[in-house]
């Protein structure tokens, strides 16, 4: 007689995480149920407790976490009142999760096929055969080509889409009574991800499947949920019916959650509001100080998976606003405005709070052979970013970073053990890619990232950019003063003067409609 899938309630949860500033309070007071066969969805900035929240239902809590009040009940089972050997049998089983980073949750030196049957057979008595015949129908109905070949491949083989269909299909093999979806689409085109959405839907309605969606997309979360609640520092502060919540939000609107540029609820990637940086030199006996305005009043919008393009001539101020955004100007420079990261201010931090905030954001410049450190192998470099950055993880996670990162930027496992000088051009900036991506940000500044290479070479640097926006969800600040390199990868454009952004808009749009005489002189000068 097969189990009915049991509701889960969460009660009055409230965690704290151990810091060396102290307690921080990551989530407050969170309570929420899901019936079965009903699918509620997580939304809010990065940062918010979504993802916490979802490792507290798993169990899965970083150590530094401590739960200081609440239950998470599955049917009338609290799960904080199990030994972990007794979540075990549930974890998995009963409750199953879609992580957001594929690539850091599945073992490099297991099979795909050995990981996914190794879950059946955990949870369901089945046969080695049987087991099999399960994995691959399920990376069938995951939408993965060549399910049978693909059984045999290791995770590093894979491209980032590819390993979230083998996530998603793992998660789901054991039908469980819950599936916890963080961003289970992210990484996937829009028909693959439509196809994934009906597969989800379907499961729900023939095995009464329950669902916590965690998700930045809104269109996903209107298709999926039944009911919406909205997080911001830890907090729920809204939930209600799906159709009541978007209706509401759609009269009031969510500044939290509401992007200029895309007309969508996701936060800005980089927000950008009336930067100015000015340098002052000089003075002494009889001569007054110089003040010189390198950069006047910036706005910038940056929606999350766009590219912006920064572009003007030499010394018109783009890459101080680059290294203003970085927080990589010298001392002498006065910076004011602000500077958003995903909702987080980025000019007001310092010492730990800095670095943790450029996990963020990375760069990838101009000339990658004087960006590269001649002395370090490139797993040496890769890793180095990991251990500042990251050090939350491990060997082990970093390992498999570094094979993920190859494969991301096209280039042999073996060129993790060569030097800078053994590489060419084109490989070395593929190398300078792989270190920006190391620490997994959401936005990268790229300052000329081709203008140093030959035009075969600016093409594939171009391509493999682009491919791993749509992988990754990245998005991208374009340096450059190159129009046609503007024309081809860029949603939006900025055209600075003089310290000044003189136009903005749709990239189409400047192009086609130029408005400022500047532009134009910049288009003229285009080669056609």
């Amino acid at each position: 007689m097969s189990r009915a899938p049991a509701p889960i309630s969460v009660k009055n949860l409230t965690l704290d995480l151990a810091t060396e500033a102290g307690a921080f309070r990551a989530l407050h007071d969170v309570s929420f149920s899901i019936a079965p066969a009903q699918t509620l969805a997580l939304i809010g900035p990065s940062g918010c407790g979504k993802s916490m929240t979802a490792l507290a239902l798993m169990r899965l809590l970083p150590d530094n976490a401590r739960v200081r009040d609440g239950q998470v009940l599955l049917g009338n089972e609290d799960l904080f009142a199990l030994s972990e050997r007794e979540m075990q049998s549930i974890r998995g089983r009963r409750l199953s999760i879609i992580f957001q980073e594929p690539a850091t949750s599945l073992n490099p030196v297991m099979r795909i096929g050995d990981q996914i049957i190794e879950a059946i057979q955990r949870h369901r008595p089945t046969s080695e055969a049987s087991a099999q015949a399960l994995a691959i129908d399920w990376l069938e109905r995951v939408g993965l080509q060549e399910p049978k070949r693909r059984v045999r491949s290791f995770p590093f083989e894979l491209s980032g889409g590819q390993l979230q269909r083998v996530m998603i299909a793992m998660a789901l093999c054991t039908e469980p009574d819950l599936l916890i979806a963080d961003e289970p689409t992210t990484a996937l085109d829009v028909t693959l991800a439509r196809q994934i959405l009906t597969l989800l839907g379907e499961l729900q309605r023939e095995k009464g499947l329950s669902m916590l969606l965690i998700s930045h997309d809104l269109g996903v979360v209107k298709d999926l949920a039944h009911e919406v609640a909205l997080m911001s520092g830890g907090k729920i502060t809204d939930q209600d019916r799906s159709a009541a919540f978007f209706a509401r939000h759609a009269s009031m609107g969510v500044p939290a959650l509401a992007p200029r540029a895309d007309q969508s609820l996701r936060p800005l990637a980089l927000d950008v509001q009336d930067l100015r940086v000015a340098y002052t030199s000089g003075g002494g006996l009889f001569r007054e100080r110089q003040r010189f305005e390198a950069v006047r009043g910036v706005s910038l919008s940056l929606p999350p998976g766009q590219t912006l393009a920064l572009v003007g001539e030499s010394g018109s101020g783009k890459t101080t606003v680059a290294k203003a955004i970085l927080g990589l100007l010298d001392e002498r420079a006065q910076v004011r405005g602000e500077v958003l990261l995903s909702g987080l201010p980025a000019l007001q931090q310092r010492g730990q709070s800095l670095r943790a905030l450029r996990r963020h954001i990375q760069i990838v410049f101009q000339n990658p052979f004087a960006s590269l450190n001649p002395r370090h192998r490139v797993s040496e470099m890769l890793e180095e970013g990991m251990r500042r950055l990251r050090p939350e993880w491990g060997r082990d996670v970093r390992r498999k970073r570094l094979l993920t990162l190859m494969d991301q930027v096209r280039l042999p496992v073996d060129a993790l053990e060569r030097f800078p000088h053994e590489f060419s051009g084109g490989q070395r900036q593929r190398i300078a890619i792989a270190r920006a991506l190391a620490v997994g940000p959401r936005v990268i500044v790229c300052d000329e990232p081709t203008s140093a290479l030959d035009a075969d070479v600016q093409a594939q640097i171009l391509t493999l950019l682009h491919g791993l926006q749509l992988e990754e969800g990245l998005s991208y600040l374009l340096i450059t003063h190159n129009m046609a390199v503007v024309r081809s990868i860029s949603h939006l454009v900025a055209v600075m003067c003089q310290g000044e952004v003189v136009e903005s808009g749709p990239t189409a749009s400047v192009f086609e409609n130029p408005r400022h005489s500047y532009t134009r002189t910049l288009l003229a000068a285009m080669p056609q």
